[in-house]
């Protein structure tokens, strides 16, 4: 399972890294899960910081 968050920067601005793995460009911050049994939002949090170190204010499902 994945998960994975959309970010707006101070400017509202979305953040996205370039990607790395085929014929994507651009992804937003996230990854696998990397414990069994870990909450998809915590994973999409977790990789968020990793990849990009934001801490994020508010955060929650949208789908």
């Amino acid at each position: 399972m994945y998960g994975c968050l959309y970010i707006r920067d101070e400017h509202d601005r979305p953040v996205q890294l370039r990607s790395v793995y085929g014929s994507r460009l651009w992804q937003l911050p996230g990854g696998n899960l990397d414990a069994q049994g870990e909450d998809p939002l915590q994973t999409a949090h977790r990789e968020a910081v990793e990849e990009t170190g934001y801490r994020t204010r508010t955060w929650g499902r949208t789908c």
